[in-house]
């Protein structure tokens, strides 16, 4: 704990650094387990995965054997996975870079599970197939190219059907000690305006000021998960919205008036 309040300490005064960040992710795919994706200690990503199965459960569980789902930026699978434990008829494509699929699909269930495309978010665009369902968990707010995420952006905005949405679960800030890309709520609502939808919901998860101590900390399996339940409390209390890390934003086509 004390390691990594010193690691926070040094992010804070470090500066934002925009530009590609595209080989560090690629770099991250040789990582073990979850660690490739999300944080080192392995109780506070197993915590997080709990919520983040429960945001997405009423997105994937009502749709049908016709519909489709894009799993933007899809790591090692394991939202494939959280998605078919949730629906097991929906059909699944998900998308990221070549090292990241490779993993992927070294997991039987999910390259079974998953039409499995090697290709970075801002490249992929499936022509005229449509989605019912577009999930970035991390992705989009993780592109700090800004070309690039912009282009990401409205790939995704073009590949929705008109009664689909975009789910998000990602951290988007200005502030640039918690930004993967600099760009909050706010600025990402015009963005997608521009692309003509609406913000449907607005929520959060994962109390940031524990988040820093604890997702890269050694603490045990007990005292991770009651700092992490404490968080969350807290979070309830204070404003999802401000103290949340990952930001749950669901996006619909805007209405004609």
């Amino acid at each position: 704990m004390i390691k990594n309040l010193i690691r926070t300490i040094i992010r804070l005064i470090r500066p934002y650094r925009a530009g590609d960040n595209s080989d560090y992710w690629r770099s991250r795919s040789k990582c073990e387990g979850q660690a490739a994706v999300l944080w080192t200690n392995l109780y506070y990503n197993a915590a997080y995965r709990e919520d983040q199965r429960r945001i997405i459960d009423p997105y994937v569980s009502k749709l049908t054997s016709e519909q489709k789902i894009l799993d933007i930026g899809c790591g090692i699978g394991v939202v494939v996975e959280m998605i078919d434990s949730l629906n097991t008829k929906v059909q699944i494509d998900a998308c990221d870079f070549e090292e990241m699929i490779t993993v992927a699909q070294k997991n039987s269930a999910v390259a079974q599970r998953a039409n499995l495309i090697a290709s970075p978010a801002e490249s992929y665009h499936a022509g005229d197939k449509a989605y019912d369902l577009i999930i970035s968990s991390a992705c989009l707010s993780a592109i700090r190219d800004d070309e690039k995420r912009a282009q990401a952006i409205k790939n995704c905005a073009e590949m929705v059907k008109e009664s689909g949405g975009i789910l998000m679960i990602d951290p988007w800030h200005s502030w640039r000690f918690l930004a993967r890309a600099k760009c909050n709520v706010r600025s990402l609502n015009r963005i997608m305006a521009a692309h003509g939808f609406e913000i449907n919901h607005h929520s959060g998860v994962i109390f940031w000021p524990l988040r820093t101590l604890l997702s890269n900390s050694n603490s045990s399996e007990k005292t991770t998960q009651r700092y992490y339940a404490l968080g969350e409390k807290l979070m309830k209390l204070m404003g999802k919205r401000t103290w949340s890390d990952y930001k749950i934003l669901y996006y619909t086509r805007c209405k004609a008036s």
